[in-house]
């Protein structure tokens, strides 16, 4: 497919442009190469033209606008956590088509590949249109030179699984595989939830906690596809790394200890030994002004802001996007306060932190959207 193609869709499908003539000043060319370009992909069933009243013109004259075909190709997601798993079928904007789930306590590799690919072609054999390819997401670490799931902890004694390579030859479509942070960052940047902006950290906070970095639109995945481990990072000497101190165990453990202590009344229930809140529950409690709750939030972005403070300053970025379950606004305003006080005077910086506006499903509509970003750089044919 020519890069002018590419292009003319990437702006369609991420919304940066909706007619000839923006579509021509973005990229800057001529009114008849765009009509040519755009012809091409409306006979190749990529785009329809809708006719709209342009206000603009007091005649009457109607704006013709340019829109993905309702029965464009489509987008397999593949997204692999360490108790669930999960299938979507999205449309070249991550718009989503149909979901398939699996939960699970315990698996063997060829149950999780099964289990995977039955979903899979359930899906498109139910949806009926053309699928592009399969993007891949997993929890760490994972080798993307190999294509496997590496050596995730806790993870059923799962190894070295290579995961895209029998996702590929079972469903015979071409598979890209990633680590599932790097996934949801793609999400993000296609979806245009940045507003423009192209270099971000995007923060996953579920079980533990994990980053990724987009640098001028890219996305950087390390030697491996581990890069954004911040969980990894020393709080200081002899302090320990941050996951054990930022992750949903210790929140929900500190929860409990603060309520006997503070005698206040608690919002949430109490919970039994090795049981844990969600994130869900926890963000509900301090909306609700729970002060065990809240008081164990505010020493979470304490930590956090530790290592993600360090981040900005070598890699010079200003916006945060957040992915948990539940409501994060309150999670990201005391996040973005803690990063700004401890950021000071030290650099001219001042920090966004925003959350994702898929919560915490960012990373399985960023797996399908790896396919739309190949398909946008011209490595998926027409």
């Amino acid at each position: 497919m020519k890069t002018s193609q590419n292009d003319v869709l990437r702006l369609i499908a991420t919304g940066q442009a909706s007619t000839r003539q923006d579509i021509a000043g973005k990229l800057c060319l001529s009114k008849a190469t765009v009509s040519g370009i755009c012809g091409e992909l409306i006979r190749s069933g990529y785009l329809i033209e809708r006719e709209e009243k342009d206000s603009s013109h007091s005649a009457g004259r109607r704006a013709v606008r340019l829109e993905l075909h309702p029965a464009a190709p489509t987008c397999c997601g593949m997204l692999v956590r360490r108790r669930d798993l999960s299938v979507v079928l999205t449309e070249l904007d991550g718009r989503l088509i149909a979901v398939s789930r699996c939960n699970f306590d315990s698996i063997t590799p060829d149950r999780l590949t099964d289990e995977l690919v039955e979903r899979g072609r359930a899906l498109i054999k139910r949806c009926g249109r053309r699928v592009l390819g399969v993007g891949i997401a997993a929890l760490g670490p994972v080798d993307t030179q190999r294509r496997t799931i590496a050596s995730p902890p806790d993870f059923y004694g799962i190894r070295d699984l290579p995961i895209a390579d029998r996702a590929e030859e079972a469903l015979e479509l071409p598979a890209w595989f990633m680590h599932d942070t790097g996934a949801a960052a793609i999400a993000e940047l296609l979806c245009k939830t940045m507003n423009g902006t192209e270099s971000f950290i995007y923060l996953h906070v579920l079980d533990g906690i994990g980053a990724s970095f987009v640098l001028n639109g890219k996305i950087y995945e390390g030697i491996r596809g581990n890069s954004g481990e911040l969980g990894q990072m020393t709080l200081g000497l002899n302090a320990g790394r941050l996951e054990e101190y930022a992750n949903i165990a210790r929140v929900s453990g500190r929860i409990g200890e603060l309520s006997e202590r503070l005698y206040v009344k608690r919002s949430l229930p109490p919970i039994r030994p090795g049981e844990v809140y969600s994130w869900a529950q926890v963000l509900s409690a301090c909306s609700d002004g729970d002060p065990a709750a809240l008081t164990a939030l505010c020493e979470f972005t304490d930590y956090v802001s530790c290592s993600l403070a360090n981040t900005i300053i070598l890699l010079n970025l200003d916006t945060v996007i957040v992915g948990c379950e539940g409501d994060g606004r309150l999670l990201c305003e005391l996040l973005e306060n803690r990063l700004n006080e401890r950021l000071g005077g030290s650099v001219d910086i001042h920090v966004r932190v925003r959350p994702s506006q898929f919560r915490d499903g960012a990373p399985l509509i960023g797996a399908a959207a790896m396919i739309s970003e190949r398909l946008f750089r011209g490595e998926i044919q027409l």
